[in-house]
This record gives C-alpha cells, structure tokens and sequence, in this order.
C-alpha cells in the first residue's frame, strides 16, 4: 500500500535519519488533501525495523522539507507513544513534488490548538509520564527562536531557545538542512518573519525522552 506525505522533519539519527511528515492524498482536481485523524492533520513516520527505525542517509539525502514523498507502507508499527510509525519497504521513498511554504498552507499543517510542546519542561519528559502522550511529533508556528552553540556540551550541533505560546524551551536542532545551512549563514533566522517547528519526542535515554526540533521551516 502506497503513503504519501508532506515531509516536516528530515532529522540525524544515530548516523542515519529520521523522516517524518502529515500525510496526504491527491485531489482529483489536482494538488493534495490533508488526511485527519479525530479533526487533526495525521503524521507518519516512515521506520525500518533496524533498532531504532532509523532511515539510511542515503535514501533520505534527497528529501527536503515540504517535498512530497511517496513511501511502500508494509504495515502500521507503533511503539508505545510513537503512534506515527509506519514500517516501510526499504528504496521505496520517492519524492513527487513540493508544497510552497505560505502562511495558509503553514497555518492548516501546524496544530494551532497546541499551548505547549509536549509539557511544561524546556527539554524533556520523564519516562514515568509518557503513558499520557498518545503522539510524538507537533508542528507549530514559534513567537520566537535563537540558535546557539553550547560550549559546554563540546560539540558544534547548535540548540535553539524557543519562545511558545508565553513559555520557554531548550532544545536540539537535529534538521539537517538547517544545520547546514546556518554554518554558511549564522544569523539565517533572523532574516525570516514566519518560522515553524517540528518537534519530536525521542526515545527514553537515562529516564527520560528528551524534546527535539526535528525541522525548521522558515519565509
């Protein structure tokens, strides 16, 4: 069964990456149709069954965000709050097109009924509460970022402080398009009026699931 899909987040994951988008269908009079699920635009994570479900880089590399991909989908495959996961057949993610990043398309793929990303919490969600979250990736349009490159954590991956809807968070960057891009360009950002998040819930490490901006978009 074939899944299409408006690509939101092509994120790095353990040297691989991480694809995710809302998924789509064809107008008959052209274009795409958002697919929901209970009134809300419905994810899809496209997953191997490799140990953390993790696309190979060299299928991802050609994929940017707000292409319109096609995927084999073998099956439904859920872990836990990840509800989104869906087992693909590996060669199979084929890029069809692209949407244009304008605000009524932007304000209809980002959930506007958001008030927080996923908690309270700048940065994580401990494992004892994750029984209460029944999905794992939000997109919402910021009031505010800024990129920065902790010194303390002795790497050049940059984090962002996001300001939403009256509260703060701290997260990593994980968008390899945008990672590239703000090495050529630091304050990239700070050219662009509209900017929307991706954000991910990751796997439980140490106690907790730690909070990830998985894609960047920006006009």
């Amino acid at each position: 069964m074939k899944k299409t899909f408006i690509c939101l987040a092509n994120s790095k994951k353990y040297g691989a990456r991480c694809i995710a988008g809302i998924e789509v269908i064809p107008k008959p009079t052209g274009g795409w149709k958002i697919v929901r699920l209970n009134s809300h635009p419905k994810w899809v994570r496209p997953v191997s069954n490799g140990p953390h479900g993790e696309v190979s880089a060299n299928e991802a590399a050609a994929i940017k965000l707000l292409d319109v991909v096609e995927f084999e989908a073998l099956r439904p495959y859920p872990n836990g709050y990840q509800t989104e996961n869906v087992l693909f057949r590996k060669g199979s993610l084929r890029r069809l097109g692209a949407v244009s990043a304008k605000e009524k398309a932007m304000s209809v793929l980002s959930d506007k009924t958001a008030t927080m990303i996923f908690g309270e919490d700048p940065r994580r969600v401990p494992t004892s509460d994750i029984q209460h979250y029944q999905h794992s990736l939000l997109l919402a349009r910021l009031d505010a970022i800024q990129i920065y490159y902790p010194v303390e954590y002795k790497t050049m991956s940059p984090r962002a402080k996001i300001l939403f809807r009256g509260r703060k968070y701290d997260l990593p960057v994980t968008d390899i398009q945008t990672i590239l891009a703000l090495y050529e360009k630091p304050d990239l950002l700070s050219e662009y009026g509209h900017i929307y998040g991706t954000f991910s819930l990751g796997m439980a490490f140490e106690g907790y699931h730690y909070k990830i901006l998985a894609g960047l978009i920006y006009y």
